[in-house]
């Protein structure tokens, strides 16, 4: 569907993309495209809260959309499922339901009749919820654990680039330079170089 008159900016269906759940957490809040009325009205049409699972590409990602949208044959839902979709989102990204249904060492392939043969147990509605509530919360955690673990990894980084910077333009710093019985440098001179800047007065560029 790449024929412009199914697109529009201020469509009011998303146009969902395999890219787009890729790249979204448990909820899909946007997408790259929207349709037309007329792209719309050839669409599957999904409304907030809905679940749908990617067939294609990234196989097996399954996503909870906040937003009015249109999904392609690249995808399957579950409009007779009316539990709560976190569970089934939860369930279906732990990878336990695809296990057996790939052949060792190849990808795993998903189809419409594929999932509906899938089985699973299903809890009472109060304990799926209760499951949801509780993963929300401990993969929240552990996510704003990751962020902050990868925060450190880019300000280690740039420690460590730096360091490395101003070591080779300014020598070692003085309680180094002693450790190796050096002089620490007291004095610079401008390098003429307009990258380098000042560099100890003793080196030669």
């Amino acid at each position: 569907m790449d024929d412009p008159v199914y697109f529009e900016d201020d469509g009011e269906f998303a146009w969902v993309r395999i890219a787009d759940v890729t790249s979204a957490g448990m909820y899909l809040k946007n997408t790259f495209q929207k349709l037309s009325k007329k792209g719309s009205s050839l669409s599957v049409k999904m409304y907030p809260g809905s679940l749908f699972l990617s067939i294609a590409g990234t196989v097996g990602k399954p996503c909870i959309t906040n937003i009015k949208c249109c999904i392609h044959d690249g995808f399957v839902y579950f409009p007779r499922w009316k539990d709560d979709f976190r569970f089934l989102y939860y369930l279906f990204l732990s990878g336990e339901p695809y296990k057996g249904l790939g052949k060792f060492g190849t990808q795993l392939n998903l189809n419409t009749d594929t999932v509906g043969s899938i089985i699973i147990g299903i809890p009472p509605l109060s304990e799926q919820t209760a499951i949801a509530d509780f993963l929300d919360r401990e993969t929240g955690r552990i996510d704003a654990l990751i962020a902050k673990k990868r925060r450190m990894i880019e300000l280690l980084r740039e420690k460590r680039s730096a360091l490395i910077s101003r070591t080779v333009t300014r020598g070692l710093p003085p309680d180094v330079a002693r450790e190796f019985n050096l002089e620490p440098h007291t004095r610079f001179r401008d390098s003429g170089i307009e990258w380098l800047g000042e560099v100890p007065e003793g080196w030669e560029t």
